[in-house]
């Protein structure tokens, strides 16, 4: 047969079969054509654009904080934290990790503290941070991140450079010690501190504060740390860590006189006229990134892109600092008119109804924004302390003289790594750090943001952490705790009795503030104290019995408004403990009978009584006899990996969900799990 070339025409027969096997042929003429030439493959993209990423799950974090740090090319170790929130966790439920961040930044899980190993050049190094749900690992986002990195530098600082500079006061470029006192050389020494401080500009200057190793450092003022916006204080050298040690004898002054203290930047150091420096605000949502002030001319007590606190919910009558339920760090960005835009979403719903003791300057009951680095950077006395961005301390052995008190206040970052902390008393501030430290007891203390704990040793009792929203307590052996953080999680921890007679228990719950969820994950509890439990007992809150007038009118035409005089003599275990979620019941939490839940919380403005909103969920709201709430408000206590109590036996706390307890049970029927 001749070849066939296109253009030719030849004849052509198809045969067709149908489905029912009828078939047909067809004849013809065709004319050739000449097949489509083969493709040549297409080559990979040497540089193809990303695929844009995809929404992260309904339910998983719905934003963090911060997006962006500046660090520079001279820092390495601890920067900073970040955090999730908005998702179905609860508060603080998220575990962190990084995607395609430079060699040797890491982030650390439970914490979101990042950290770098290795100097970065400069220039911004972007990646993502990914936020997973602790307890949904279905529940991940991811968000941008980037870390802005500024050229260091040693001296001759210009532009947007970082100066970093050491200051050791054994040099002798600010005097020479008195014998082993060191107080004059000391204070010359912060002078010239802040003085490089305000000279390089706001954040521009990191300060490293050098003790040598095998010395004793005298002194009589304890506050030189105070106002030096970015420091280090670390040991240098070889030896055992330098002795630090205040020795002013003023037993009406133990805070003066201990061996660590700051001084506050805020407006809590004007006692008895605190709130003439801050401004009332509306209330707010969960996410909002503005306040609006109750009175415009308020703007003039807060200062654009400094630090401020919004905080509500008094949860303490008397007693300094104030105590509240609910606190925010923010900076202010703007302020236009009454409008005061801030740099991050809120937390917490803040309200501007809530119980507060009008004639109480240290009861912060309503919603308020509050200065938090209030002192000019440049004034007729540039000593005035500023708030400290972060502060480390690093190897160093505080060591009692006349008091032991460990007082720090007023920083955004603090930090201890390797030191030796006798009754640590850190307050007023944002995160707090204690890493691979020795501890004697101590008082974790109010309006903190995030408190840690991270393998430490306390070989002393603690209480407290009333006014911390999140404790978290990582390895490490601890001694008897009593504490009422609004979020604990306790990690690979031994918590020990130790023949106690004081908190006789392992684990105790202190008196202000309720105790929303509470988490132990291989603990060890030894219950060798002079009460064989691993806690104590936790019956009801006071009852109150309900009368004529116990209910009036929420708003709404019902009369589902429980009222609760201050003249009632448990009125402080109803504030203390009360929140919008708590079941209110006629029994106890093992078998509460008829019950409701708290869905708001107000008072007058003259503070004379509490209002609790009621929804009654099981029976019929009640019109005599008693009501109660659990003690502490105890909402959800969960047991992982292995927790167990050693040398003693269980005691039911009466937390409203237990999981993982040796009596679980879930929450009532039509409790609301969201704070």
């Amino acid at each position: 047969m001749p070849p066939i070339n296109p253009g030719d025409e030849v004849n052509a027969e198809i045969n067709l079969t149908a489905s029912d096997g009828t078939t047909m042929s067809l004849q013809g003429t065709m004319t050739v054509t000449e097949a489509p030439p083969t493709p040549e493959p297409i080559p990979p993209d040497p540089n193809p654009e990303p695929t844009p990423p995809g929404p992260n799950p309904e339910g998983s974090a719905e934003w963090i904080y911060p997006t962006s740090m500046i660090v520079s090319t001279l820092e390495t170790g601890h920067v900073g934290h970040v955090y999730g929130w908005g998702g179905d966790a609860f508060g603080y439920g998220y575990a962190y990790s990084l995607e395609g961040a430079p060699g040797g930044v890491t982030i650390d899980r439970d914490t979101g503290r990042i950290s770098i190993q290795n100097a970065l050049s400069v220039g911004d190094k972007a990646f993502k941070v990914v936020v997973d749900d602790r307890e949904d690992t279905e529940l991940t986002a991811r968000f941008d991140f980037t870390l802005q990195v500024k050229q260091g530098v040693t001296s001759n600082r210009t532009g947007d450079q970082i100066l970093h500079k050491t200051y050791d006061v054994t040099s002798g470029a600010w005097g020479q010690a008195s014998g082993n006192d060191w107080t004059n050389a000391i204070k010359a020494m912060r002078i010239a501190i802040i003085n490089d401080q305000i000279a390089a500009g706001e954040g521009n200057h990191r300060a490293e504060i050098v003790w040598q190793r095998g010395k004793e450092y005298n002194y009589t003022w304890n506050r030189f740390h105070t106002g030096i916006q970015y420091f280090k204080s670390v040991a240098q050298g070889a030896g055992a860590p330098p002795i630090m040690k205040c020795t002013r004898n003023d037993p009406n002054d133990p805070y003066n006189s201990g061996p660590l203290g700051t001084e506050s930047s805020t407006a809590m150091r004007y006692q008895g006229s605190i709130k003439s420096y801050c401004a009332k605000v509306n209330s707010t949502n969960v996410g909002d990134d503005t306040v609006t002030l109750k009175t415009a001319g308020d703007s003039s007590r807060l200062k654009v892109g400094r630090y401020h606190a919004v905080m509500s919910g008094a949860q303490q009558l008397g007693g300094y600092p104030p105590n509240v339920k609910h606190i925010d760090y923010v900076k202010v960005v703007s302020i236009t008119g009454s409008t005061v835009k801030l740099d991050r979403k809120l937390k917490y719903a803040h309200k501007d109804d809530y119980w507060e003791d009008p004639n109480d300057w240290a009861c912060f009951g309503k919603a308020y924004i509050v200065p938090w680095d209030m002192h000019p950077a440049n004034s007729t006395d540039p000593m005035l302390p500023r708030l400290i961005q972060r502060g480390q301390f690093i190897n160093l052995n505080f060591t009692p003289g006349s008091s032991d008190i460990s007082y720090v206040e007023s920083f955004v970052e603090m930090y201890f790594e390797g030191c030796t902390i006798p009754n640590p008393q850190f307050t007023m501030s944002n995160f707090v750090t204690t890493k691979d430290c020795s501890l004697h007891g101590g008082e974790p203390d109010k309006m903190t943001e995030q408190a840690v704990y991270d393998n430490c040793n306390n070989d002393a009792e603690m209480g407290g952490a009333t006014g911390v929203q999140y404790f978290l307590i990582r390895g490490g052996n601890h001694r008897c705790m009593q504490v009422s953080p609004r979020q604990l999680r306790a990690i690979d921890t031994v918590i020990d009795a130790k023949q106690s007679t004081y908190l006789n228990v392992p684990f105790s719950t202190a008196y202000n503030g309720p105790c929303w969820e509470y988490e132990f994950d291989n603990v060890n509890f030894i219950a060798d104290g002079s009460q064989a439990t691993w806690t104590w007992g936790n019956p009801p809150v006071s009852p109150i019995t309900l009368g004529n007038n116990s209910w009036v009118d929420d708003g709404s035409g019902s009369k589902n408004r429980l009222v609760i005089q201050r003249s009632f003599g448990p009125f402080q275990d109803w504030l203390t403990w009360a929140y919008e979620g708590l079941m209110i019941m006629k029994g106890t939490v093992q078998t509460p009978g008829d019950y409701g839940v708290i869905t708001k919380i107000s008072s007058p403005n003259d503070g004379s009584a509490l209002w609790l909103d009621i929804k009654w969920i099981k029976g019929t709201k009640p019109t005599s006899g008693n009501l109660v709430i659990p003690q502490h408000g105890s909402r959800k206590m969960i047991w992982l990996n292995g927790t167990k109590i050693s040398k003693g036996s269980w005691l039911d706390p009466s937390y409203m969900n237990q999981l993982g307890t040796p009596t679980e049970r879930d929450f009532p029927a039509g409790i609301d799990e969201v704070v």
